[in-house]
């Protein structure tokens, strides 16, 4: 349930897997957050502490 992205180097990470615009090193945390917000149908996943998002 991602709508939008408010930082440019994320966006193009989540579309294009391009690491340009953020830390390599966080690719592959980032890739398993952004994996569960796109299957999530309420806003519940962003209570994990591990994603630690700000609804």
């Amino acid at each position: 349930m991602i709508k939008s992205f408010l930082h440019k180097g994320l966006k193009n990470f989540y579309h294009t897997g391009s690491k340009a615009g953020i830390q390599a090193r966080h690719a592959d945390k980032l890739a398993r957050i952004l994996a569960r917000l796109e299957v999530a149908a309420t806003r519940t996943i962003w209570t994990l502490p591990a994603i630690a998002c700000i609804p």
